[in-house]
């Protein structure tokens, strides 16, 4: 009870509980101290203004063309590879590439 009436005045949903968490650990530590805990809390309270949510999409967006890119140029150097034959070309599972990498 005590913990909801927390929340709930930091205006801060229980059932997001995790997500908090993994939010408010910034040392990525797995533990929280209280210091940590509530100031990640005070960084989070209040309500997502609408510009803030266009600029997490912006964001994304533009990640995700980075990424998109990048993946293009690694499908080319690999192409190129094929080609003058310092790989062979063969079908690879998706967990053979991330053991690979």
């Amino acid at each position: 009870e005590r913990v909801k009436a927390y929340f709930d005045s930091l205006e801060l949903e229980v059932s997001d509980a995790w997500a908090l968490f993994k939010l408010v650990d910034e040392d990525q530590g797995n533990t929280l101290d209280i210091k940590e805990f509530v100031e990640g809390c005070m960084r989070l309270r209040g309500h997502a203004k609408q510009i803030d949510v266009h600029i997490l999409s912006a964001e994304q967006r533009r990640f995700q063309q980075r990424f998109d890119d990048s993946m293009k140029r690694v499908e080319a150097a690999i192409g190129k590879a094929i080609v003058l034959g310092r790989i062979q070309k063969q079908s690879w599972s998706t967990s053979e590439m991330v053991a690979w990498a």
